[in-house]
């Protein structure tokens, strides 16, 4: 049995909200180049085209230089809202503990309780600084492994991800 405890913080609920967000739909970490890319094509080709910045030419690339805009802003409002989210949550800055075992992982926090069945579990993914647990497709908890006591621990959940039918995504980072 392991037990994991960590304070749930607004810099651990951003991360939490940026690593599901980048799980769930990858091209979201290219969205500020794309949105810069866009944004410099809408200037230059009307220059290039025109050799003037605003004509009538230059309308739909005009256009470009919006949707970069918002291209660039997306990944902003998304730590916007996250900490948003955590100030209303009952949870806020209150410690959140993980007991888990070989046959089932409970959560623990200031305002609910939950346990998941291995099997429960669509997947997991292990990224550089915790785990994504996913009861539901589009839904994650995350767990830092800062709230790990000690290494073996780690290696204990690993094998017991390992050992269960879940899919399990990354590894320990080499």
């Amino acid at each position: 049995m392991i037990e994991v405890k960590f304070k749930y913080t607004e810099a651990e609920a951003i991360r939490s909200v940026v690593e599901i967000t980048r799980s769930l739909s990858k091209p979201v970490i290219f969205m500020p180049w794309i949105g810069a890319a866009m944004i410099l094509a809408g200037i230059a080709l009307p220059l290039i085209q025109d050799g003037e910045l605003f004509s009538r030419s230059s309308i739909p690339f005009l256009f470009g230089v919006l949707f970069g805009l918002l291209f660039i802003i997306i990944p902003m409002l998304t730590s916007y809202f996250a900490r948003k989210n955590f100030r209303a949550n009952p949870s806020a800055n209150s410690e959140i503990s993980w007991t888990i075992s070989r046959e089932d992982l409970h959560i623990k926090t200031a305002s609910s309780e939950a346990r998941f069945r291995w099997h429960q579990l669509v997947k997991i993914e292990e990224k550089k600084k915790g785990f994504l647990l996913f009861p539901q497709p589009r839904n994650a908890h995350w767990i830092p492994k800062s709230g790990f006591s000690c290494e073996r621990d780690l290696d204990v959940f690993r094998d017991l991800i390992r050992n269960s039918d879940v899919e399990y995504k990354g590894g320990p980072p080499s």
